[in-house]
């Protein structure tokens, strides 16, 4: 997503190069030379690990009850990245973390399918907190009110930069 999106706040040098080298290296991506700060300012990056942390706590969730469930296919930089959530929120679950290698294994080969595993954990959740207004959580929205309005909480991220988030 960060390669796609552009968006580097926070990271080192080596880091913004690899995710620009990614980008160029996906034909179908017609966006290829983003300026990433310009992107967050107009609030089109996803939230960071750290501004979600702020968001939750801001919210009331508390740290020892929240159970969290990260709805992504691996997180660039492996759990190292969420750092700053899992210290304030060490119930952080990936779908790696929930399920055993043999359950994974009709998944693995297909990105659709662990895709649909994660859309099925979230749209069962008690609560939808996106932190990037991207197709799946759009869909998710969508099927949640469908469902019966079942709380999804949606924060715009340009508000949120514009408070210190």
């Amino acid at each position: 997503m960060l390669a796609f999106t552009g968006c580097s706040h926070g990271l080192i040098d080596a880091v913004v190069s690899e995710l620009r080298e990614m980008r160029q290296g996906v034909p179908h991506w017609k966006e290829k030379d983003i300026d990433g700060e310009k992107r967050r300012l107009e609030g089109g990056c996803p939230l960071t690990p750290r501004e979600a942390t702020l968001l939750l706590k801001a919210l009331g969730y508390e740290r020892h009850t929240t159970r969290i469930y990260i709805v992504a296919g691996p997180t660039f930089g492996g759990h190292a990245t969420l750092a700053p959530l899992r210290t304030e929120f060490p119930y952080l679950f990936t779908h790696v973390d929930l399920a055993t290698t043999s359950e994974l294994t009709p998944f693995t080969k297909f990105h659709n399918r662990l895709a649909a595993l994660d859309y099925y954990v979230a749209l069962h959740s008690n609560v939808f907190i996106h932190t990037f207004d991207g197709n799946m959580a759009r869909a998710l929205q969508g099927h949640r009110r469908f469902l019966g309005h079942l709380k999804t909480i949606s924060p715009h991220r340009l508000v949120s930069l514009l408070v210190g988030l």
